[in-house]
Formats: C-alpha cells, sequence, structure tokens
C-alpha cells in the first residue's frame, strides 16, 4: 500500500518530529488541513481511517482535545514498533 504525501507522516519519517519534540501543538500544526472530510468524521466514535481523516480531525477538534494532551506525563515515550494511537 502506497504511502500517502502527509506532512504528519513525513515529519515522522524525516525525524523533525519524534520522541524527544512530539507535542499535541506540533501535532496539530503539522496536521491541520481541512480536507473537505468533516461530515465523514464522528468524534469520539469514529476510527479514523485514513491520513486525510486525522488531518481533519486535528482541524476540526484539535484545539478543543489540547487540554487532553496537556495530562500526558512530559516524558512519554515511542516504542520503536509499529504504534496504534487510540484516542
Amino acid at each position: 500500500m502506497e504511502t500517502p504525501n502527509d506532512d504528519l507522516i513525513t515529519a515522522f519519517k524525516t525525524g523533525r518530529l519524534n520522541a524527544a519534540n512530539i507535542s499535541a501543538r506540533a501535532l496539530r500544526e503539522l496536521g491541520k488541513r481541512d480536507s473537505g472530510l468533516w461530515g465523514s468524521i464522528r468524534p469520539g466514535w469514529g476510527i479514523l481511517n485514513s491520513a486525510e481523516e486525522l488531518d481533519q480531525y486535528l482541524y476540526s477538534y484539535g484545539s478543543m482535545t489540547l487540554g487532553q494532551w496537556r495530562a500526558l506525563p512530559n516524558d512519554i515515550r515511542l516504542p520503536d514498533q509499529p504504534t496504534r494511537i487510540v484516542d
């Protein structure tokens, strides 16, 4: 499967975004993009199935969820293997 051209994916692949500098603000700033999919995402219920849906979620609801991220510890470590994040 081809990887979509997405700023968040690129940022992780190139190391621009990594365990040392990841933050909710960085995720939102890199990923927020109105993909025209607002009607297809169901915040709190739906599963995001593409980078475009993640971008739309960050664009539409990113500032609302920023407070939730502040509760995470500052020393969060990302595992080396693929990871699924469930919000």
